[in-house]
């Protein structure tokens, strides 16, 4: 706290006067970060472009990977603390899942997705898709400059292999 207060220009006094103790600030700091993401898939999934388009803006785009290495800094930081867990459990899930039920939504009325994926598969996949992309030295550097290989990898994500 006293690094922080030091950076930030102010006493020590104040940020504790402000945040309380330092879960609270780690808190606060975690749910700015946690809805701007949430901002940026919502922008995303509202947006007027191909069910596709949009798949493959929230998994693959520069800001989307950068993301998924500040989601994995977001886990592990939840595990320390768990008053970002419950952040995460008693508020900021719900809203996700909201959104991300209309994209799939979306998805099963346009005939991309089939009609009886869960939400709960659905993101068991995504976190299936998000670990390797954590497991691969450079994947963001790689896929981006290959964006030609990105509509295969959507179909994939899509269809499955058999396409």
């Amino acid at each position: 706290m006293p690094e922080i207060a030091r950076q930030a220009g102010v006493s020590p006094v104040t940020v504790y006067n402000h945040f309380g103790n330092k879960e609270a600030l780690i808190k606060e700091i975690f749910k700015v970060f946690l809805d701007n993401l949430l901002d940026s898939y919502r922008k995303i999934i509202e947006a007027k472009m191909p069910f596709e388009e949009k798949l493959e803006t929230l998994f693959f785009s520069q800001e989307a990977l950068t993301q998924q290495y500040q989601g994995e800094l977001m886990e592990t930081s939840a595990k320390h603390y768990p008053v970002i867990q419950e952040y995460i459990d008693n508020y900021w899930g719900q809203r996700r899942d909201n959104l991300i039920g209309k994209l799939l939504a979306e998805g099963k009325a346009g005939g991309y997705i089939r009609p009886d994926l869960s939400l709960e598969g659905f993101f068991f996949y995504y976190q299936i898709v998000r670990r390797g992309v954590y497991a691969i030295p450079n994947i963001a550097e790689r896929m981006l400059s290959k964006p030609q290989l990105m509509p295969e990898v959507i179909s994939v994500a899509i269809h499955g292999l058999r396409g």
